[in-house]
Parts: C-alpha cells; structure tokens; sequence
C-alpha cells in the first residue's frame, strides 16, 4: 500500500512538473516579443548611421474582419541605435486596414501615451503621401511590398531616416497577414545596411 501511495505521489509530481514546465515554456513563448525585421540606415554628410531593429508583440494582436474591410492592430517598438549614441525606444501600435474590395493597405502607427488610447481613422481626410508622413498619428498608404528598403531605394536615405515607422510597417504588415491566414511567422527580415 506505501508502495503505492508513493508511486502514486511520484507520478502526481511528475505530471504536474511537467504539467507547470510545459505551461511555463508556452506562455513564455506567447509572450516573447518577435523582432521582424532590423537594417541600418546609413549616414550621409556627416549624419551617423543609425540601426532599427522592428518588434511586435504579436500575441497582442486584434485582428477584425467589418464587412469590405479588415483592419489588424499590434503593439510594437522601434529600437533605435544611432552609431556611437545611446539607444531608444519608440514604443506604441500599428494599425492597418485592407480594403478587401481593392487590395489597398493603409497604415498608422500611434505612439504609446498615458491614456493607453489609440485613435486609428484610416479615411482619406487623414491620408498623408509616404514621403510626408514624418510624425505618428498619420495614415499612409502602404503595403507588403513597401519596406524600408523600397523607401530608401525611391526617397533616399536620408528622407527615409525622418519616416522610419512608414519603412517598418511592411514588415509588421506581412507577419500579420500571414498570421492571419493562418501560415507561420515568416522569418525576420535583415535588410543589412541601406543607402
């Protein structure tokens, strides 16, 4: 019977390590943030280089599928590393919306504030050009395909650097998507250094 009792007791301890172990290792996985992509802007005319590496917290996410569109939300920060300068934290949340007539991508990014209130419109009336869009609070067009290296590539590095949250939007936008659709996380993107 103590044989028992004990083999029993064992087991219980087993099961229930393995039980809180196993729990542990998928909470903390869930809750691990994923950097989705990184790339340094080069400096031009004296400016340093400055290295973005692009985070999400893509068990955060809200995903709403209304009618002709769909419009996904997630948490993220930008962490900003200028050559031989201290490192920065741009935190707050994308959002996007896809027309699911047209296949157009809008865009915003919202910078974290003490309401915790994030106010997305994604209508014309708050649509700014990509190469104007140089504070958060503003809607660009945008789309999987507008990384940052297409921006740099189009605008140049410089003009790019002053829009970093626009570039970094493609990236979130393609692990959301695919996310969606029920695919896994796509790998993260090193652009390397872009001129």
């Amino acid at each position: 019977m103590r044989q028992r009792v004990w083999s029993l007791t064992i087991a219980l301890c087993v099961a229930l390590c393995l039980g809180l172990g196993a729990n542990a290792g998928i909470a903390s996985a869930q809750a691990f943030p994923l950097v989705v992509a990184q790339y340094t802007v080069a400096g031009e005319g004296g400016d340093v280089d400055i290295h973005y590496n692009v985070i999400i917290h893509h068990e955060e996410r809200q995903v709403f599928h209304e009618g002709l569109t769909t419009s996904y939300y997630v948490p993220a920060e930008l962490e900003i590393y200028p050559s031989g300068g201290k490192r920065s934290v741009m935190q707050g949340v994308y959002g996007f919306a896809h027309s699911n007539i047209t296949g157009a991508w809008r865009g915003m990014f919202i910078e974290k504030n003490e309401k915790g209130v994030y106010d997305f419109d994604f209508d014309d009336a708050h649509l700014v050009p990509v190469e104007q869009a140089s504070r958060t609070g503003v809607c660009f067009k945008t789309g999987p395909n507008q990384t940052a290296r297409t921006l740099v590539e189009k605008f140049g590095a410089r003009k790019y650097n002053s829009i970093a949250y626009v570039g970094s939007a493609a990236y979130v936008l393609n692990v959301l998507y695919a996310l969606d659709k029920g695919n896994k996380v796509p790998p993260m993107v090193d652009e390397g250094t872009l001129r």
